[in-house]
């Protein structure tokens, strides 16, 4: 007694194994991060400094920011920003580069998502701060 499989049931089961072969061969969404700091040649005394993982928050570990090849912080979780995180979001992100030297400075975003890393360098100059009012000084 030989068992024969239907020729509709036949032709499910050799489509659900090609879908099955197609979507493992599918390569991995591309993996990028952006900075709100993008496009930027100069940067001013004060700027709000986010950087924005192309993959959802879920399926991103960490997000670390460097400056001149240093990581200077490192956020786990979205929002991705720079800096103290004041537990409300008004101040949060800021970056004021004060404690940087005038010039060129790199300025990088890198997130990681398992394996995975995407970076993003912006090249700005940073300006001399502001000089003291007198009355303060």
């Amino acid at each position: 007694m030989s068992a024969r499989i239907p020729a509709a049931l036949a032709l499910v089961l050799l489509a659900s194994i090609a879908a099955v072969a197609t979507s493992s061969a599918t390569p991995p969404r591309p993996f990028t991060v952006t900075s709100t700091l993008a496009g930027k040649s100069v940067l001013p005394h004060r700027i709000r400094w986010i950087a924005r993982p192309s993959l959802p928050s879920i399926r991103v570990d960490q997000v670390d920011f460097l400056i001149d090849g240093r990581v200077r912080w490192t956020e786990h979780n979205d929002p991705y920003v720079y800096s103290d995180d004041d537990g409300h979001g008004r101040h949060a992100g800021y970056l004021v580069t004060s404690w940087l030297s005038p010039g060129l400075h790199r300025f990088t975003v890198r997130a990681r998502s398992g394996k995975r890393t995407a970076t993003s360098t912006v090249v700005a100059r940073v300006v001399a701060p502001p000089a003291v009012p007198a009355a303060l000084a």
